[in-house]
């Protein structure tokens, strides 16, 4: 058998670096609406009509997979 790494030995080797997810990057506003929009009872939307609202207003990045994070944060203050 080979000598094999552990998953600890290849995590304590690894450079940490600091990573922002996209959705962070948007205005408190934007960022809002969106969050509203996801966590409603009523009339919520999905990911895809999210990022064709968010290329209408400027934000030509946008996708679903970047709005999909929103899912898994509290909204902003």
């Amino acid at each position: 058998m080979s000598e094999e790494l552990s998953l600890k030995d290849f995590l304590e080797k690894q450079t940490r670096i600091m990573s922002t997810a996209w959705i962070e990057t948007l205005p408190d506003d934007i960022y809002n609406q969106l969050w509203d929009a996801f966590h409603a009872s009523e009339n919520s939307i999905g990911k895809v009509t999210a990022a064709k609202w968010l290329h209408s207003i400027g934000y030509p990045e946008a996708t679903a997979g970047r709005i999909d994070a929103i899912l898994i944060r509290e909204r902003r203050k």
